[in-house]
């Protein structure tokens, strides 16, 4: 419990039990640095955040009176790692034929919170494939980086022709004011029709 009327500072931030995630990753995502006052709401704010991220399967702080600073507290934050990523396969048929579909995702690519995910699909109408990556603190100007690539090949057997679109995307989000957030984005797409048959009726 804290008496909000005492002025107590924060004097270290020290951050244990994050054998792969960075260090720097865990403090972008809090709301509080060395210096600032001590503020129960803040800290809450900052572990509910770092849960959000499932980086780790263990969240916990304690308080500790600071041995060279009288009214500061080092605020100890522990953690403990997961795995932060995961595949998928699923097989499915329908009225238009089979399909197989598989997923890799991770969210903390080499510890840097940095979210990568490929889906690839190949069905009898086509084949798609879509990548993505995510960088939630890009260049660490507080600003996420969004970026997508895609390719896919639908083929229209009935028809006698096969289309063929490649496409990237690319966005940012950022906080504008306290919980809302700007996010922006632009999309460039081809198309490619190719005839496969052509019959002729006489």
């Amino acid at each position: 419990n804290l008496n909000q009327e005492q002025k107590v500072l924060i004097n270290k931030i020290n951050i244990s039990g994050n054998t792969i995630t960075h260090e720097k990753v865990i403090r972008d995502n809090l709301y509080l640095s060395e210096g600032d006052n001590l503020n129960t709401s803040k800290i809450k704010k900052s572990i509910d955040n770092i849960k959000s991220k499932q980086y780790f399967s263990k969240v916990d702080y304690k308080l500790e009176d600071s041995i060279d600073k009288k009214n500061t507290k080092d605020f100890n934050l522990i953690v403990k790692e997961q795995a932060t990523g995961n595949i998928s396969a699923g097989v499915g048929y329908g009225t238009n034929g089979g399909s197989f579909q598989a997923a890799i995702d991770e969210r903390n690519f080499l510890g840097q919170g940095i979210n990568l995910n490929f889906t690839g699909t190949i069905a009898t109408t086509g084949v798609l494939g879509e990548f993505t990556y995510v960088n939630p603190n890009f260049r660490d100007s507080d600003k996420e980086l969004y970026t997508s690539l895609i390719a896919k090949s639908d083929t229209f057997k009935n028809s006698g022709f096969e289309n063929k679109t490649y496409g990237t995307k690319v966005g940012t989000k950022y906080e504008i004011y306290e919980d809302v957030y700007f996010r922006p984005n632009t999309n460039i797409q081809s198309d490619k029709s190719i005839v496969k048959n052509i019959s002729s009726v006489s």
